[in-house]
């Protein structure tokens, strides 16, 4: 095997070493379900596996945002090239070339991995979540973190309330509200919490944090404030499948151009479907295939209102155009004859100037 080749496939074990890692992360966020809780501590995992392989093990010790402060464009911040983890696969073949590359050789292309990882982890730092006040504040609705630290949660959505108050999405009534009701929440025995998250599978689409929560808080006189915050916070998703599924590891189907109407309808359709429990259950009555029935006809009427709407607009366009130039044009006409008059009346102020002159000097 040539120089090269060897070198390409060493190339491509330690590409695809980080590819593995990258991919449960795209995974697990290629759905529709709310997200964002999870966000934090995803990111903050994937970007200090990463940092593991190429930085110092005394600069990993911190935690969430302050990995954000770490340079790895800093040498002093790395480990030596020669101890950079580069992967088990990428190992293995690089000593298989130990016949044909030399020591200068090897050391030079465990430089590249490094280069290319602390590239990866500064883009990564600088558009990270984890900047964001926000998403560590989401993380509080993460139901381990609830359940294994409850302090820490309740110091997160702290910082989630105080967020949501500064943008006036939520008052200051119901901030202090929801702060005690989420207390309350994070108090209940370990047991019920452990009922009450049992359906919670975040890496299945099956049950969203939106169906557990809402399970328990929905009618919940002691908790309704709670679950208006967490509405709010849940409608943040940062689930993108419909969008991105066309290009994902997913192979869900890119749905392009959709009007807003489409995907409302499209998302009652998939939730009624998935309350049935699958395709399969749907009972299709005759007053549905008569509604089916008509569906072109509706859509041609809805094509022609869209029409004339569009037909109004332009006579509407139009006219404020035509109203426009005639505004502009007597605008000028006003600006012309204000400046002539001011003209006369300077010349009249002068001559009458000039009379006053000749009347003193007869006295």
């Amino acid at each position: 095997m040539s120089l090269r080749l060897r070198n390409i496939n060493c190339k491509l074990a330690f590409c695809k070493t980080i590819a593995d890692e990258c991919q449960p992360f795209l995974q697990r966020f290629q759905t529709s379900k709310p997200m964002t809780p999870y966000l934090f501590e995803a990111v903050e995992k994937l970007l200090r596996y990463l940092m593991n392989r190429c930085v110092k093990p005394d600069l990993m010790k911190c935690t969430g945002p302050k990995l954000l402060s770490i340079d790895t464009k800093k040498s002093e911040n790395l480990i030596l090239s020669k101890n950079i983890d580069i992967g088990f696969a990428t190992k293995r073949l690089l000593g298989e070339t130990a016949i044909t590359v030399t020591e200068r050789q090897k050391l030079e292309f465990i430089h590249e991995c490094r280069s290319m990882l602390t590239t990866m982890i500064a883009k990564l730092q600088e558009k990270s979540p984890l900047k964001q006040k926000a998403v560590r504040g989401l993380s509080s609705l993460d139901p381990c973190v609830i359940q294994h630290s409850p302090q820490l949660a309740q110091k997160r959505f702290s910082f989630l309330l105080e967020e949501l108050n500064h943008a006036n999405i939520i008052n200051d009534v119901l901030a202090e509200n929801a702060k005690k009701e989420y207390l309350h929440f994070c108090n209940l025995k370990k047991s019920e919490l452990q009922e009450i998250f049992r359906p919670c599978d975040q890496f299945s689409d099956e049950v969203g944090l939106d169906t557990i929560y809402g399970s328990f808080l929905i009618g919940e006189a002691n908790y309704k404030h709670l679950w208006e915050v967490i509405k709010i916070c849940l409608v943040l998703s940062h689930g993108n499948a419909t969008v991105e599924g066309g290009f994902s590891v997913n192979k869900s189907l890119l749905v392009e151009n959709m009007h807003e109407k489409t995907v409302i309808a499209q998302r009652h359709i998939h939730d009624e479907i998935q309350e049935a429990g699958g395709i399969k259950n749907i009972h299709i009555s005759k007053k549905m295939l008569d509604y089916v029935r008509g569906a072109r006809k509706r859509y041609h009427e809805y094509l022609e209102m869209k029409k004339q709407e569009r037909s109004e607009e332009d006579k509407k366009k139009a006219e404020k155009r035509k109203l426009d130039i005639q505004v502009k044009d007597l605008e000028g006409k006003r600006k012309k004859l204000m400046m002539a008059t001011e003209e006369k009346r300077e010349a009249i102020e002068v001559e009458l100037q000039e009379l006053k002159k000749k009347q003193a000097s007869l006295y």
